[in-house]
């Protein structure tokens, strides 16, 4: 993955180059084939991304949200994890982790939820030394006397995991 000094320089979330069309709260990464992750490495990553989410299941059947959300982000990250808190490599480090969470549990026969979702990328930033924050937005359908919730993932103020229309409406930051 390459970073430019004047994409950093610029404030430039993408790391791309001048022109390069953006779209809001996406950054784009080009990974040359000599940082493509070997086959073994990505097995891996998909066989803690399935145990994390099994764990996670497990003890949200028995705490509630904010016990479970403050227990995986006191998690210590595992040794040889070790990223900056927040710097580049660790937003793209935190962004590569939520898609490959997210890729993995579409094709498994796994809780689709959006709450699942966001602990398990917690605990998987958490275990890497990566500040994140879990949202809960709220929002009330006047027509059918209706609340709709949805969680997400945010890092450095940016979401990694869809907002899904309720960035207005934060509900609880944990």
């Amino acid at each position: 993955m390459k970073l430019t000094q004047s994409a950093l320089a610029s404030g430039s979330r993408d790391g791309g180059p001048a022109g390069a069309q953006h779209r809001p709260g996406r950054i784009s990464l080009r990974v040359t084939p000599r940082e493509r992750r070997p086959l073994p490495l990505k097995a891996m990553l998909a066989a803690e991304i399935v145990a994390v989410y099994g764990i996670t299941r497990w003890r949200m059947a028995r705490r509630n949200v904010a016990d479970l959300a403050h227990e995986l982000h006191a998690r210590r990250p595992a040794r040889g994890h070790q990223v900056q808190r927040e710097s580049p490599e660790s937003w793209v480090t935190a962004t590569r982790l939520a898609r490959a969470m997210t890729r993995t549990l579409r094709v498994l026969p796994t809780d689709p939820r959006c709450l699942a979702q966001s602990l398990v990328l917690t605990s998987l930033l958490s275990a890497r030394g990566i500040t994140s924050t879990l949202v809960i937005g709220v929002q009330s359908e006047r027509a059918f006397a209706a609340l709709a919730a949805h969680a997400w993932v945010e890092h450095a103020g940016r979401p990694l995991l869809p907002t899904n229309g309720f960035q207005d409406s934060r509900l609880l930051e944990i």
